[in-house]
């Protein structure tokens, strides 16, 4: 349980639009009245885990269902609107995890060496939120460049796929590494900072990438890696 973990009031919302499909981000500053509580949580039992069943380059455990309760009504109320979407009266909150990156970059697989997004389901919302500080960095948003897709979508997964595969096998497998910028086959069209008590939304199927510092010390304890957690809330139309 979180009972310490409570929306602050004065919470700051801003709102990016990027790249040329206009897709809309949501920055809110100051989210947590006292985020130190959930980072207390994040310390308690040592159970975080590499999952091998997703590509996660780190090591995960679950947040507390209350937390991610709070997502998901603060979606309802302040963030549906804002990215253009109806307002539901019902949201599904899927998961919420603590998670802290800890590969380094020459470990990581080639799936995990370029953006990614979630899901092409373009009625789920991603949330990163930050319980760390600068000199770890936020998230970054991409565009493929043979494509021109910024999102993907059901009817564009099938073509993107098949992108990847033909530069694959043009380009050869990308070499192992976290996305920083522009690459030969993806453009960055927006960079959102890392800020302590910071919360990103978007839509789960956006083109994006941590931007992973591989020269940090990228240490698992919680209290000096790059904690942050990770939530994802569906939209019940």
């Amino acid at each position: 349980m979180c009972e310490n973990v409570m929306l602050n009031p004065n919470f700051k919302l801003s709102k990016l639009q990027i790249g040329q499909e206009k897709n809309t981000v949501i920055i809110v500053d100051d989210f947590l009245m006292t985020p130190t509580s959930l980072q207390q949580l994040a310390l308690e039992e040592n159970s975080f885990i590499d999952e091998e069943e997703n590509y996660y380059p780190g090591i995960r455990k679950d947040v507390p269902r209350d937390y991610l309760d709070l997502v998901s009504d603060f979606c309802r109320d302040q963030i549906f609107t804002a990215l253009g979407l109806k307002a539901a009266a019902v949201c599904e909150s899927i998961q919420s995890k603590f998670s802290i990156v800890t590969k380094r970059a020459g470990e990581l697989s080639p799936i995990q060496s370029i953006p990614h997004f979630d899901t092409s389901d373009k009625n789920q919302l991603a949330a990163v939120h930050y319980l760390c500080s600068p000199p770890f960095n936020g998230t970054s948003f991409y565009r493929h460049k043979s494509s021109g897709f910024e999102s993907i979508t059901p009817e564009r997964s099938k073509g993107y796929f098949k992108h990847l595969n033909r530069e694959a096998t043009t380009f050869g497998l990308p070499k192992s590494g976290y996305v920083n910028g522009d690459t030969a086959l993806y453009k960055q069209i927006a960079s959102v900072e890392c800020a302590f008590n910071r919360i990103v939304f978007y839509k789960s199927n956006l083109l994006h990438a941590g931007n992973i510092d591989a020269s940090l010390d990228l240490r698992s304890d919680p209290r000096q890696g790059r904690l942050t957690a990770n939530s994802f809330i569906k939209i019940q139309s």
